[in-house]
């Protein structure tokens, strides 16, 4: 499935615009656009062209549709301008019903892995992630790498720190 979104115009839904053409022209642009990359990419690709919030609209296809993996690229427009991964990977990641594979910016890759990785802290819900890592290191034919890092414990800032925030401080003190 490849799936193009057409954002709003206005995010202001107090702004009422009549741009009944521009949003004809927009849609028609987005379907050639479409379609020209299908011609490239040489069938087998089903066209979607959605419209409204693209994380929205990436969800909601991928419910629609069944789909098991999204996979899309980062921009990589760098700090300051973007999140970590991009706004919408972000999004995404956190909240699609489905893994996203996200690839960095002009990686033409090929079309599997080679090495995979599972970050894992050992709980139950990151070991929900192994059958997904398996497989794909299996699509590459490389074994698959398990890594388990832990923040130091007690430093200011790290996610250990804040968990354990109360506990961290009461030893502190009672070293004093």
């Amino acid at each position: 499935i490849l799936l193009h979104v057409l954002e709003p115009v206005a995010e202001d839904p107090d702004v009422v615009l009549h741009l009944d053409e521009f949003e004809a022209a927009r849609r028609e642009q987005g379907w050639e656009r479409l379609r020209g990359l299908v011609e490239r990419l040489g069938g087998g690709v089903e066209a979607v062209l959605g419209s409204g919030s693209a994380s929205e609209a990436v969800m909601e296809c991928c419910r629609e549709r069944g789909v098991e993996l999204v996979v899309m690229a980062r921009r990589g427009w760098g700090a300051g301008k973007t999140d970590w991964l991009g706004g919408l990977a972000e999004r995404l990641a956190g909240s699609a019903p489905c893994p996203v594979w996200v690839r960095p910016s002009g990686d033409a890759g090929t079309n599997c892995p080679g090495r995979v990785m599972l970050g894992t802290d050992l709980s139950s819900l990151a070991a929900e992630g192994m059958p997904t890592a398996l497989a794909l290191a299996g699509v590459g034919g490389e074994p698959l790498t398990v890594i388990h890092a832990r923040e130091p414990l007690g430093l200011p800032g790290t996610l250990e720190y804040e968990r354990h925030q109360v506990e961290i401080d009461a030893l502190r003190r009672e070293a004093e």
